[in-house]
């Protein structure tokens, strides 16, 4: 088998397992008495269905795959230590690039139902501890393994900017709702530099639980905190003509260009900071064999095919 394939192997694997888990889980709820309120307030937004759901989902499938294969995963781990300045540089442009991510993610929802929004809601009534884990420890963990762990690795025929599309496409097609697409190849793309230069799969795990943590603190301030509402009713009187949705979206853009000479500053202290520690860091393989392999085979596109054909379903 070529290294190259198993990349989309394994996530066309990855996919049918996640369609076929949810149908299954979906299936049984609703056939439980009262199931429109289980399936509201009850099941879905649990901490701890959560925390199974994302266990089941992307570790449990990774188990299977290695031990079908008969792999190892520990050794092919990028786990060097992260070091002091790369722990503050990382947490510090995770949280600066906050206001970016929600500009996209406001985007995707003025075409799609804000799954993120409805959840946020009824986290309210959860300890915030709990949700901490459920959507900030246990998705960084196990979607920083199986995606810049073992599939980044296993990518490392391929040139660095190949790479980061495929596995920020892969990161964003897994997560199976627009909504969250755009932002999710946004920070799948980040996840793979931070990994690949520091060496560490830690940088993507940090990045990402500093991401979700700010989101999970955001969200709640913002829907405890009646002085919002406030806020937001004076900007409709500041732009009459646009909906809440796009002044919101104009308003955290605005912002978001403020940080972004900041984040730029960051990065490159991040990259210059790295290059020093591990020397001059080039592509995966620089080899002729490399830069002509293909972005697209038929396991991708299934996966895409599947994708669409999901969002489709959802609209109709």
């Amino acid at each position: 088998m070529k290294t190259h394939r198993i990349d989309s192997r394994f996530m066309f694997f990855l996919t049918i397992w996640i369609v076929l888990l949810q149908l299954i889980v979906l299936g049984v709820i609703s056939a439980l008495d009262n199931a429109k309120i289980i399936y509201g307030n009850i099941v879905l937004h649990s901490p701890w269905f959560m925390i199974g759901m994302l266990l089941a989902m992307l570790l449990l499938p990774l188990f299977i795959w290695l031990t079908v294969k008969g792999e190892k995963f520990t050794p092919t781990i990028p786990n060097q230590n992260l070091g002091g300045k790369n722990i503050i540089l990382i947490v510090v442009i995770s949280l600066l690039i906050q206001p970016a991510m929600m500009v996209l993610s406001g985007i995707t929802a003025l075409f799609s139902p804000n799954q993120i929004s409805e959840m946020m809601y009824a986290s309210l009534e959860q300890p915030f501890w709990l949700m901490l884990i459920a959507t900030a420890v246990t998705p960084a963990v196990c979607e920083e393994l199986v995606f810049r762990g073992y599939l980044q690795t296993k990518q490392r025929d391929r040139k660095l900017k190949q790479v980061a599309v495929l596995n920020g496409l892969f990161f964003a097609i897994i997560h199976l709702n627009i909504q969250q697409f755009l932002y999710a190849f946004v920070l799948g793309v980040l996840f793979v530099y931070m990994v690949h230069y520091t060496r560490s799969v830690w940088a993507g795990i940090l990045s990402h639980f500093a991401i979700n943590a700010g989101q999970l603190l955001l969200g709640r301030w913002a829907m405890a905190d009646s002085s919002v509402d406030a806020e937001m009713q004076a900007a409709e009187r500041i732009i009459p003509q646009v909906s809440p949705e796009i002044e919101a979206i104009i308003i955290v853009g605005g912002f978001a260009l403020l940080l972004a000479p900041i984040i730029v500053m960051l990065v490159r202290a991040f990259f210059r900071h790295n290059q020093r520690v591990h020397g001059n860091i080039d592509e995966p393989n620089e080899t002729t064999e490399v830069k002509k392999l293909p972005f697209f085979d038929r396991y991708l596109v299934a996966v895409i095919a599947i994708f669409l054909a999901l969002q489709v379903m959802m609209f109709i």
